[in-house]
């Protein structure tokens, strides 16, 4: 029996029922369906999502070390080990300014540990993940990843071990942000918001419409069958880790009463 391929399912789906259709398969049932641990990155195809299940909690998530790097010229520089399913995550993260209010956090390795093979960086030149905090607010800088598969956790762990290094240092981050700037935006998209949902983040629901907006209307221009000839890019700055905010406001008031006791004369 004849079976047609993904792209040719497409094709059939957009010419039987259009781009709207289309744009709902594509973007409101899958991004909001899809489980954390079916990678967008695994398939080259376009919209590379189509997948189901839960979205999880870090229920695996384990930090197997912590260790000071010495060799380093930045700032009270740690070194994040994390374990799952296998494989080995090594994240640094370090504190950017004396003031001690910016920090940031660079994946350093991934590995393979049943086949002692290296994953991340395939391109010394190129693979990077970089993330950064000041004041009160993550931020998702910089994404590049040559193999496939490994986006989601990569910057899910990424992201919690800053978090985990920023409040040991009492500062909290109840506040996300990242933009896109991809040819193939739906795998970035859900790369970075599963990220943040698995580190307790909620995006903005007008800020997921106007995404979805922007995205159709360049489906439109630039035709959903082709491939992206240009960057699509887009930006969101209104993720919320309530938690995180909770944190936040008990240091906010805790300085508050420092700054009160200290205005007191006995």
């Amino acid at each position: 029996m004849y079976s047609p391929s993904r792209p040719m399912r497409r094709r059939i789906i957009l010419h039987m029922y259009g781009n709207n259709l289309y744009l709902q398969i594509l973007l409101r049932e899958t991004i909001y369906t899809t489980s954390c641990f079916v990678m967008s990155d695994s398939e080259d195809e376009y919209p590379s999502l189509i997948a189901s299940g839960e979205l999880v909690a870090l229920k695996n998530f384990r930090i197997r070390g912590i260790h000071d790097v010495k060799d380093s010229s930045m700032i009270d520089t740690k070194r994040y080990h994390i374990l799952d399913r296998g494989v080995w995550y090594a994240i640094n993260v370090f504190t950017m300014d004396d003031a001690g209010k910016s920090m940031h956090a660079s994946l350093v390795e991934v590995k393979d540990k049943g086949e002692n093979k290296t994953i991340f960086p395939v391109n010394n030149d190129s693979d990077s993940i970089d993330i950064d905090f000041d004041d009160d607010t993550i931020t998702i800088m910089r994404v590049n990843i040559e193999t496939k598969g490994i986006c989601t956790r990569s910057v899910a762990y990424t992201m919690k071990a800053l978090l985990h290094y920023i409040n040991n240092k009492n500062h909290f981050a109840p506040k996300g942000m990242v933009s896109i700037v991809s040819k193939n935006p739906i795998r970035a998209f859900n790369c970075y918001r599963r990220a943040f949902k698995l580190n307790g983040y909620e995006m903005n629901d007008g800020e997921y419409e106007e995404f979805e907006k922007k995205y159709y209307d360049a489906v439109v221009t630039d035709k959903v069958d082709e491939v992206w000839k240009k960057n699509f890019e887009h930006g969101f700055d209104q993720f919320v880790n309530y938690e995180q905010k909770r944190m936040w406001q008990g240091a906010q008031n805790d300085k508050e009463q420092v700054k009160l006791y200290a205005g007191l004369k006995f």
